[in-house]
């Protein structure tokens, strides 16, 4: 089995100058214990940083220089040549650079991420794991002693793509854990039957067709944060019920009362999911109040027609 293991920053930094930006004791007892015992393939860059082969572990290196020659160390000039060199080895890790990552992504099995929940200044960046491919197994939240938050997050490749959820238009490590297992139990959670057993905030307003509730997972800037949820199970506006589709401007009315709100957006997500921003493939609409008395207030941004993280140019996953 192929597993990397790897910490990065929320916006996907693995290191500046050659060295981690923070000190994360708890994340080097992890990557011990995983790797004691197994092989290693780093690049040359990586190696060299470290400064000397790890004890109890097969230190393989990989680099363009044919003639490397490094006491403790098993050279090679490609990943696939690093991994033939690893043997029978149960588990192989591969432990960095960043360019190391990106070219042994589609080789490997597993992830082990320690995800530090914060933007961090670095030159080094590990490529994003599309979830299209690749499923979280495990989260667990963690914190130091000066407040850095940071999680140990498992991934293993997925035998099958979600058929419930766009997993790769995730927000937070939360949101991505809570939609593996209802994706695992067959589970959509904006279903009526579903709804109120599974969505975490109370239903505000309900009507023959509708259900309206707060956001589990609200905008960043904003007062209210809205769903508007159809009772039937549909893709697009059109599929909807006569019913349904003239009581809609009922609900709009009644989230105008209900809230005393005058200033909102309102927006719909319908068809091919993917292109929309959406998490979830059922026809669903916002409403969103800004928070303009914030003194920190920034523009509101709502993700709309953008492309799916699996078309745009991305390593092959």
């Amino acid at each position: 089995m192929i597993s990397i293991i790897v910490a990065h920053s929320k916006n996907q930094v693995i290191g500046k100058d050659g060295q981690l930006p923070w000190k994360i004791s708890d994340d080097l007892k992890r990557f011990k214990e995983l790797t004691t015992g197994h092989s290693i393939i780093m690049g040359r860059k990586t190696f060299e940083s470290i400064g000397r082969p790890l004890p109890n572990r097969t230190n393989i290196v990989i680099t363009r220089q044919a003639d490397y020659n490094q006491p403790g160390v098993i050279s090679a000039t490609s990943i696939e040549e690093a991994i033939h060199k690893a043997g029978d080895d149960s588990e192989v890790f591969i432990i960095g650079g960043g360019e190391i990552y990106t070219q042994a992504i589609e080789y490997a099995d597993k992830a082990y991420v320690t995800y530090i929940n914060q933007d961090i200044d670095g030159d080094t960046f590990f490529p994003e794991l599309n979830l299209d491919y690749w499923q979280l197994d495990n989260l667990v939240p963690h914190s130091t002693d000066d407040g850095l938050h940071y999680y140990f997050a498992d991934f293993s490749r997925r035998e099958n793509k979600p058929k419930l959820y766009y997993i790769d238009e995730w927000r937070t490590l939360e949101q991505v854990a809570q939609m593996e297992d209802l994706e695992k139990r067959g589970v959509c959670v904006f279903c009526e039957k579903h709804f109120k057993a599974e969505h975490r905030e109370p239903i505000e307003i309900e009507t023959e067709h509708w259900l309206v509730t707060k956001n589990d997972y609200p905008y960043p800037n904003t007062k209210l944060h809205l769903l508007i949820v159809p009772k039937e199970h549909v893709s697009v506006f059109a599929d909807l019920s006569k019913e349904a589709q003239n009581e809609y401007g009922v609900v709009l009315c009644q989230i105008e009362q209900h809230f005393n709100q005058t200033s909102y957006s309102q927006f719909m997500r319908a068809g091919d999911f993917r292109y929309t921003g959406a998490s979830i493939f059922h026809l669903h609409a916002h409403v969103i109040a800004a928070d303009h008395e914030n003194k920190k207030f920034e523009k509101i941004r709502v993700k709309l027609g953008t492309k799916p993280k699996s078309s745009q140019a991305k390593h092959k996953q």
